[in-house]
């Protein structure tokens, strides 16, 4: 054994014990620095049993290493008690418990006190440490060639927990673990200054690299890489975790619709409120007579029945989307149907699929349903269950009482829930819902009443702290958050007054198509909302989440009962937006920056020249080009927004500049429209207008390129080259159309 090797595998595992220390608050990181000395510890000792006999040896090291285990473990902090065969019960439970602890959704660092989740979530570095020991300086191995395969090991355990929470400075860590493996590789066969400063000359070259690629908009995005010609879709999971909203969002187009009228785009329901959260049970909860209506739908709801036609783009869904509960559906394989009419489809609809539902989404007007809801029948029952906690904590959280709430309009059992509500943590939730429909009549207006309190007295924010038990939080703590905040609260608050309520999920309308016959949903449009059940009419949606912009749409039928508050073309996301394959939520970490010393390397050097010169065109461009004559420089600025238009499909049918940027503002290109705006004024406006700024020109770049890949940013580079306008082809005109 080598001694550089011995060193080099007690920095690797000095990095990845300070790795696994960063995904806990309040690291024990001395006892992750105690398991590496006991795996260093255990290297030395399998090195020294080469001269053995070679079954005595095997006896040896298995000893040494069941000893070893045994040391990392207690170092760790795993109770001594438990690893005798006797105590390996408690050792089971504590395990279960920190399972237990671990369920559901977390970020790094983790912050629960419970110690076997802690325990659990580092103790891989036992394992993987004493693996690589073993690996690297086995006894039996043959001195002469370096151990690949220790190496590797080790490495892993740096690797794991530096993927599962990126450092905040990758270069410097990468660098230095680069150090280690030349020096375990390499060993004493070569002169240490020498390869120290090949090494460090090839580490300092790619730091530019690395830099760019890490780069909010690298020039290779290598995180959303697929096989040449393929698109990765972007799929949804609808099960809300109610943590701050982190996932990629990008504006990308997910489908069309063809309908008459605005609608809420439904995938799912949430029936079941358990612990902490909603929750989708089985079979979508219970069967609920005349929802949709049994047979022909008789004329005089005509109003209620919609139909419209889906066409998929950018998404993947095993599940149906629909404007309300499909009655009928043409174009794609029926699949197995919920009894809350959500439909899992055998084949998921994909980019490409087309097809028409006709669906069952209750429209009538207030009078009406005032009437029908002053009195809910005991079947309804399973939608005014709730299962509390009596606690905060995670025992209380998975196992909650079950409670059944009677049914507005009824007494009988009333008193009896009111007293168990009362031993749970959420007894102020119901006295706030209590107090808000204290005095309606009618299970209509008391949902009216919550849906308007939450609407103008809570603020949205998409980024509310995260909390044991989130909801309780947003009603009386934080009194922020996002959609599922406002529909979950609102549920929730319902059921415990006793009017049957469930959260529902999928898409908000979208923005409207030029023609007036559609809509555009993209990823943004990912939102949740409350259904509550009105006897004899069906499910009725409202929406609880604030609008987000002065010009939000009301999604609403002849009733104007005010369901809708959802902002026209933007949900705020129902857990969804990940396209597969892409990095994790969280956002590209840091990168650090490079310099320092002042060794010339000549890569970089010559990486320094040519960014220079990059850096300087556009100025120079943009100089060459406010030279002209103005009207020369009007006209090539003019045919440059034509070709770019043209080129992006965005002035099809011959469309005048105000159209285009009504088309682009719809679409949430704000920096582009803002770019036509002002064209358009400089072009037809009173008052000389300033050319387009550098910067004018690289927002409107950028913001056409949004959800492209790397194709479409280079074509736009062209259309849209950096500095200034390409110069007139001849014969050839501008034209300006307003």
């Amino acid at each position: 054994m080598t001694r550089v090797r011995l060193g080099a595998f007690a920095g690797i595992g000095v990095l990845a014990a300070l790795q696994w220390a960063t995904l806990l608050a309040n690291p024990p990181t001395a006892r992750l620095l105690g398991v590496v000395a006991v795996a260093v510890l255990l290297g030395v000792a399998l090195d020294g049993l080469r001269g053995m006999p070679p079954a005595r040896r095997r006896l040896a090291a298995a000893g040494l290493v069941l000893a070893a285990t045994v040391a990392a473990l207690l170092v760790l902090g795993l109770p001594a008690r438990t690893l005798v065969p006797w105590g390996w019960d408690r050792l089971s439970a504590g395990i279960d418990l920190g399972l237990t602890g671990l369920g559901g959704k977390f970020d790094y660092p983790f912050t629960g006190p419970e110690e076997w989740a802690r325990l659990l979530l580092v103790v891989a570095i036992v394992p993987l440490t004493l693996a690589a020991a073993v690996l690297a300086f086995r006894p039996g191995r043959d001195p002469a060639r370096v151990p690949i395969a220790g190496l590797v090991v080790a490495v892993a355990a740096f690797a794991i927990p530096a993927a599962a929470r990126p450092t905040e400075a990758p270069l410097l860590w990468g660098m230095a673990l680069l150090l280690l493996v030349a020096a375990w590789l390499w060993g004493e066969r070569a002169r240490a200054l020498p390869a120290l400063a090949v090494v460090a000359g090839f580490g300092v070259a790619a730091v530019p690299v690395a830099t760019s690629l890490a780069a909010e908009d690298p020039p290779i995005d290598y995180r959303t890489w697929t096989l040449p010609g393929t698109e990765k879709p972007t799929t949804f999971d609808w099960e809300p975790d109610y943590g701050p909203i982190d996932w990629p969002r990008t504006g990308e187009l997910l489908f069309r619709v063809e309908a008459d009228r605005p609608s809420f785009w439904r995938a799912t329901v949430l029936d079941e409120f358990y612990g902490a959260g909603w929750r989708r049970s089985g079979a979508g909860g219970a069967p609920v007579p005349a929802e949709p209506p049994p047979g022909p739908v008789d004329p005089a709801d005509a109003d209620s029945v919609r139909t419209a036609k889906f066409s998929m783009l950018g998404i993947e869904s095993p599940l149906l989307i629909s404007p309300g509960t499909p009655l009928d559906v043409r174009g794609v394989d029926d699949g197995d149907r919920d009894s809350d009419g959500s439909i899992h489809l055998d084949d998921p609809l994909q980019a490409g699929a087309s097809y028409t539902v006709t669906a069952w989404s209750p429209d009538a007007h207030p009078p009406e349903l005032r009437a029908a809801s002053r009195r809910y029948p005991i079947w309804l029952s399973s939608y005014t269950q709730v299962a509390l906690p009596a606690h905060a904590d995670l025992e209380s959280i998975v196992a909650p009482a079950h409670i059944g709430i009677p049914p507005w309009g009824r007494s009988a059992g009333r008193a009896e829930a009111r007293r168990k509500i009362d031993a749970t943590a959420y007894a102020q939730v119901a006295r706030l819902a209590e107090r808000l429909t204290a005095g309606e009549r009618n299970g209509y207006d008391a949902a009216v009443a919550i849906n308007d309190h939450l609407r103008t007295t809570y603020a949205y924010d998409e980024k509310p702290p995260e909390s044991r038990l989130p909801l309780r939080a947003f009603l009386f703590q934080d009194k922020r958050g996002y959609c599922q905040q406002f529909s979950g609260a609102m549920a929730l608050m319902l059921r415990m007054v006793g009017v049957p309520a469930r959260v529902a999920t999928g898409f908000a309308p979208g923005t409207p198509l030029a023609n007036g016959r559609g809509f555009e949903v993209t990823d943004l449009e990912a939102h949740s909302w409350v259904e509550v059940y009105v006897n004899s009419i069906g499910w009725l949606p409202f929406d609880p989440t604030p609008p987000t912009t002065p010009a939000s749409l009301e999604v609403r039928g002849p009733a104007s009962f005010g369901i809708g508050a959802s902002e026209f073309g933007g949900g705020d996301g129902g857990r969804g937006g990940e396209r597969a394959g892409s990095r994790a939520a969280g956002g590209p970490a840091p990168a650090a920056a490079g310099g320092g010393g002042g060794s010339p390397v000549s890569p970089l050097g010559l990486l320094a020249v040519l960014s220079a010169a990059v850096v300087a065109v556009p100025p120079i461009r943009s100089l060459r080009h406010r030279r002209l004559p103005p009207a020369e420089a009007a006209d090539r600025e003019v045919a440059e927004l034509r070709r770019v238009l043209s080129r992006t499909g965005w002035s099809r049918g011959s469309a005048t500049l105000l159209v285009v940027e009504g088309r682009l503002r719809g679409a949430r290109h704000e920096a582009a429209a803002g770019y036509v705006r002002r064209f358009r004024d400089r072009l037809y406006g009173t008052g000389a207008r300033p050319a387009p700024s550098l910067r004018d020109r690289r927002r409107l770049r950028r913001d056409l390129a949004a959800g492209g890949g790397l194709m479409t940013r280079l074509r736009l580079l062209a259309l849209i080259p950096p500095g200034a306008p390409p110069r007139l082809r001849r014969g050839r005109g501008t034209g300006r159309s307003r």
